[in-house]
């Protein structure tokens, strides 16, 4: 059955970065994908690195979607978008250090077999000074796996990632993570389903690390 994949519709941060995290795959996709090398028995996991910035970056001033939009604002990016950015309120990530917005719709194949896959993808993206990226992502009512069970699907993730990712709970949320690792040129992220709004939260392009992602996501609202 075809399926649809959000890399079709975004740069996100380069080939060899959108390889290695199997996750940039939209909730479109009936499964997620391992991560590149992996493989369907247990792997130990990788040497954890220093927090790192990841390898092939998107352009920034162009942002991480190839069909969407640059917005000045959070404000008009939520308006072209159709609904509320879950956002953190923290000193490296808020409103007041807001560099620029991105959206993005992809139409879904209104002739496909279910409702996941006739849905449209409607993304949207905040660039923050402090190099942290914010990745959104419209779920509810799509029929999609982070709409229907969004904990057995990150945990599905993590399961089939041979130990790079990670579950675990912020604020009584279940959520994928990983502390990036620099041989697969991958930044640390932070990935959970809230108020029907899939939300990834990277270090895409500073060092920061897992623990500090952790803090911003738990300040989400």
């Amino acid at each position: 059955m075809k399926q649809r994949v959000l890399v079709a519709g975004s740069i996100v941060v380069g080939l060899a970065l959108s390889l290695s995290l199997g996750f940039w795959e939209s909730s479109r996709s009936k499964t997620q994908p391992a991560p590149e090398g992996s493989s369907s028995k247990s792997q130990p996991a990788p040497e954890r690195s220093r927090p790192i910035v990841a390898g092939p970056q998107p352009d920034r001033d162009v942002g991480p979607f190839l069909l969407g939009q640059k917005l000045a604002t959070i404000a008009e990016a939520e308006e072209a978008a159709g609904y509320h950015f879950v956002r953190p309120d923290d000193a490296l990530a808020n409103d007041a250090l807001v560099m620029a917005a991105f959206v993005e719709e992809v139409p879904g194949d209104k002739n496909a077999e279910t409702d996941c896959l006739r849905s449209d993808v409607r993304q949207g993206a905040v660039d923050y000074t402090s190099g942290i990226l914010v990745m959104v992502e419209l779920v509810s009512g799509t029929g999609c796996p982070f709409d229907l069970d969004p904990e057995g699907s990150y945990e599905t993730m993590a399961a089939t990632s041979g130990g790079l990712w990670q579950t675990t709970t912020v604020d009584s949320v279940t959520a994928l993570v990983s502390p990036g690792y620099e041989k697969n040129s991958s930044p640390a992220f932070v990935d959970l389903t809230i108020q029907g709004i899939r939300v990834r939260i990277f270090a895409m392009y500073a060092p920061i690390d897992l623990a500090t992602l952790t803090a911003v996501a738990e300040t989400l609202k």
